[in-house]
């Protein structure tokens, strides 16, 4: 895949033919009924048509959906350094990943409060496999990233990918992509080398720190109360630990987008950290010192709930006073009741371990 097929800019006739898909959807009831109560269905479908842009869509469709989210599964959305937005260069925000879409999806809800152009994202390609997501995703500046294949072919979709970025950023846009390939299941945001050397590669292969330099990369935590699809990724990881593999069902990815949607989160807090600086970069010896440096940045900006320190007492049989008895035995009822629902050697320990192990990372 070249850069060209990558940039997922479509012009005004294409925009007009993804939302004309979208209007026909069968969900359009749904999105009626819930996101825009004051109107019909054949009003809806009017100011659909009307839309002609992908920052028109976003400014105005998305908007409703992510208020809709904040106002029904949240009970509180907090941020720290968002005021940088207006005034940071063009930047690439390296992410934690706990959620498939609300991570960046929020950060574009906080932009657009904020009246500011929101980001480019790169996902995952399994966004891009059902008809109704791909439509959703080219609507919402969504670039794939491709996994699998050859030693070959996942060498070109990288070099394409970073080429691509290099130019969004050149061009004056700001792209937001995840630590890591897949979400954190045990609760440990790391970023992996491989990521930090897909950037670097399409700029001077000579002068790495250079070619990340002009990147402006910026990292961004995303600390939840409740960890969206915690239970699932316990139960993930404990019958991959019990049986040595584990392999998803057809329709996972889609019932964990949906999952993550709809479940109550609690509270949530967004941080952008300080920006990693030409000085930075030098002082790094390698790739994987960058990403080590980013990983501390991320767990600073990382907001620590009751839940965590709750877990992490259960754990470790003791007590502390960064919570109360009632939140104490609020998250014990939680953890109780997915034992039960989950009779799976080690899921309790896994699922403490998704909560506890922020604790343990930011006292190490």
């Amino acid at each position: 895949m070249d850069t060209a097929e990558m940039t997922y800019s479509p012009k005004e006739q294409e925009v007009k033919a993804l939302v004309a898909g979208l209007a026909g959807s069968e969900y359009l009831p749904l999105a009626a009924q819930y996101l825009y109560p004051e109107l019909t269905e054949a009003q809806l479908r009017e100011v659909l048509a009307g839309v002609s842009s992908v920052d028109e869509f976003q400014f105005t469709f998305m908007f409703r959906f992510c208020q809709w989210i904040v106002d029904n599964t949240l009970t509180e959305l907090t941020h720290e350094g968002l005021e940088k937005m207006a005034t940071l260069p063009p930047a690439v925000f390296i992410s934690n990943h706990r959620d498939i879409v609300l991570d960046a999806l929020l950060l574009q809800y906080l932009r657009i409060c904020a009246k500011i152009k929101t980001t480019y994202e790169v996902v995952g390609a399994n966004l891009f496999e059902m008809p109704l997501m791909r439509m959703l995703a080219t609507l919402n500046k969504m670039t794939p990233l491709q996994r699998g294949g050859t030693k070959r072919e996942q060498y070109n979709a990288f070099s394409s990918l970073s080429q691509w970025i290099r130019q969004r950023v050149g061009a004056g846009d700001n792209v937001w992509i995840a630590q890591r390939n897949g979400r954190t299941k045990d609760g440990i945001d790391r970023t992996e080398e491989a990521l930090i050397k897909m950037l670097a590669m399409s700029g001077d292969r000579k002068k790495p720190g250079e070619a990340l330099s002009a990147l402006n990369l910026v990292p961004m935590s995303i600390s939840y109360e409740w960890e969206p699809c915690g239970i699932e990724k316990a139960r993930e990881l404990a019958r991959k630990q019990l049986e040595g593999t584990y392999v998803k069902a057809l329709g996972e990815d889609t019932h964990s987008i949906v999952q993550g949607i709809l479940a109550p989160k609690g509270r949530v807090h967004l941080t952008l950290g300080d920006p990693i600086t030409r000085e930075d970069l030098a002082a790094a010896a390698d790739t994987l010192e960058v990403a080590q440096l980013i990983d501390r940045r991320i767990a600073a900006g990382y907001r620590l709930w009751p839940n965590n320190y709750i877990a992490a007492d259960i754990l470790a049989q003791s007590g502390n006073a960064h919570y109360t008895p009632a939140q104490r035995q609020a998250f014990e009822a939680y953890l109780d009741k997915a034992c039960a629902e989950n009779p799976i050697p080690g899921f309790r320990d896994i699922l403490l371990g998704i909560y506890a192990n922020p604790v343990l990372v930011l006292n190490s």
